[in-house]
């Protein structure tokens, strides 16, 4: 194992550590209203980015962190879902949509 892959290592488990305290509070609390659900499900969606990318090449290290830190947002989505926090699909895609109008403002056409 060198340097590179050892270093990958380290920053996997520093990156899941960042999730624990979250995950624990928010368990023992079961208090999941200022965390958003679309922060949640982008960072779902990228770490399982990761851990294809990583079974696809072999890299140990993205795998760990990849697996790991999508296992940990499950509590997450779970406490958002008995507390009746999270948007179904029709929501969510009118959300993103208002989100991009404010986003693009088209110019004005002033006669």
């Amino acid at each position: 194992m060198g340097i590179g892959e050892l270093a990958g290592f380290f920053a996997s488990i520093l990156a899941t550590l960042t999730f624990a305290p979250q995950v624990i509070k928010t368990w023992r609390t079961k208090n999941s209203k200022d965390l958003s659900a679309m922060m949640l499900t982008f960072s779902l969606l990228g770490n399982i980015g990761w851990l294809i990318n990583g079974l696809s090449s072999g890299n140990a290290p993205l795998i760990f962190s990849g697996a790991l830190i999508s296992l940990l947002l499950m509590p997450l989505f779970y406490v958002k879902y008995v507390n009746g926090e999270l948007l179904g699909p029709r929501a969510i895609c009118a959300k993103l949509l208002r989100g991009a109008r404010i986003l693009y403002m088209p110019p004005r056409t002033d006669p």
